[in-house]
């Protein structure tokens, strides 16, 4: 019974002085607007470190699909002396489709790797293989 007769005693407090109930109001709506804004941060920086997770997996898939193109020739040196490539380029449009992505996606992520050095790009065209460094990595 205290607890409801100290909730009577509030609100005949309120009714006696409007302004003090406009306060507990203005700081009840403050209080829950502090409450939400916390609250969409921690959804914001979630999202964010959905999205990233989701981005380091599809890079990782890939480089695994850029290092599992070898080339089945064998390699011995031809007649000029060149020995051919151990691993292949493959275009975006090509990776897109093996792994079933959106290919501007796939060239996001492969100007990405490719500012970490883990795929290289054959001149200017769209031809991608696995870095040196990624292979030594895997070895």
């Amino acid at each position: 019974m205290g607890s409801i007769t100290q909730a009577n005693a509030i609100w005949k407090a309120l009714a006696a002085n409007p302004l003090v109930g406009i306060a507990a109001i203005v700081t009840t709506l403050v209080g829950l607007f502090t409450i939400i804004e916390k609250l969409g941060k921690c959804l914001v920086s979630g999202l964010h470190a959905l999205r990233n997770c989701i981005t380091r997996h599809r890079a990782e898939r890939i480089v695994e699909f850029l290092a599992a193109q070898t080339n089945p020739a064998p390699q011995v040196a031809n007649t000029y002396g060149h020995i051919p490539p151990t691993h292949l380029s493959r275009g975006s449009v090509h990776i897109a489709e093996a792994l079933r992505l959106k290919p501007l996606t796939v060239l996001k992520l492969l100007g990405l790797l490719k500012e970490e050095q883990r795929v290289e790009q054959q001149g200017t065209a769209d031809l991608w293989k696995v870095g040196k460094h990624e292979l030594n990595n895997r070895k």
